[in-house]
């Protein structure tokens, strides 16, 4: 069952509403963190899917917000600015207290370091290479890494920077085939 503020905030964060938004988190015992019944999708999820960088920063100022809430599948706000090539959206996270940059959605292991590579995000690539902590060869559960979706995908600049990282490990093989 939809909560009506809850549901209020949700919507506003959709549509990139920040004055909706900064009222409707005015309300008394409104829950930042509320999330769609089914689907799990929170207000932030919504603002980052759809890369409302001034609503997310309006939530993210939130007391108790958490920037790592997930899906019903694991995509956290961060996967999805990532998948949509959100960049100012995906700073603005990264630089959040206690994002967790390789948090994977939970159905298969990607991240949002993969899913960048995956879509050719090349400026989020970049910013996900230069934050702390970052996995640049994690992989998915079959074993395929962020170098080999690009390297699949024709990405070439994102290829040459995954390349240029750090402990990139370009010869880091694939648990499982297929074609």
């Amino acid at each position: 069952m939809e909560r009506g503020v809850e549901a209020a905030l949700w919507n506003a964060c959709t549509g990139g509403f920040v004055k909706a938004v900064e009222v409707a988190m005015q309300a008394a015992g409104v829950d930042v963190n509320w999330a769609k019944p089914g689907s799990g999708e929170t207000a932030l999820y919504q603002a980052c899917c759809y890369g409302h960088l001034d609503v997310v920063r309006v939530l993210l100022a939130a007391d108790g917000i958490q920037a790592n809430q997930a899906h019903n599948d694991g995509r956290t706000p961060l996967w999805m600015a990532c998948q949509n090539g959100h960049l100012d959206v995906v700073r603005e996270l990264l630089g959040a207290d206690g994002i967790q940059a390789n948090q994977a959605r939970t159905n298969d292991g990607v991240t949002p370091l993969y899913i960048a590579c995956s879509n050719g995000h090349l400026d989020v690539v970049r910013e996900l290479l230069g934050a702390d902590g970052i996995q640049a060869n994690q992989a998915k559960n079959t074993g395929s890494t962020p170098l080999y979706i690009a390297c699949q995908e024709g990405h070439l600049d994102v290829v040459r920077a995954l390349l240029g990282a750090d402990g990139i490990q370009a010869n880091q093989a694939q648990t499982t085939t297929g074609c």
